[in-house]
């Protein structure tokens, strides 16, 4: 019922140009506070954290751990389903590595 189709204020537009869903300027804004209230302070408190979402929220999360990265990076960021990433961090946060963990079979 809230879809943008629906409301009234769009009637004039094609369905097909109104978005279905969030964009990821939107979702980085969403995920920002689990960040800064959550997982920031959990990291610096010295816990190992395991975050589970989709590409999409891992995306915008990414763009929280590595303020570096700039718009171009972070669209073309491929985040595969199931591939662990491992972030080491610095005591004062700073990305020191990123690793994609792979499976014995693409080892091989």
């Amino acid at each position: 019922p809230r879809s943008p189709v629906k409301d009234p204020r769009y009637s004039d537009l094609d369905p097909r140009v109104i978005p279905a869903g969030e964009s990821l300027k939107d979702v980085i804004a969403r995920v920002g506070p689990y960040w800064a209230d959550q997982l920031y302070p959990a990291i610096k408190s010295g816990k190992t954290v395991l975050v589970v979402g989709h590409s999409t929220n891992l995306r915008a999360l990414s763009s929280w751990i590595e303020p570096n990265l700039d718009e171009k990076a972070l669209q073309k960021l491929e985040i595969g389903n199931s591939k662990p990433i491992v972030y080491e961090l610095d005591k004062n946060m700073k990305v020191l590595s990123r690793k994609v963990l792979k499976d014995s079979e693409e080892k091989k």
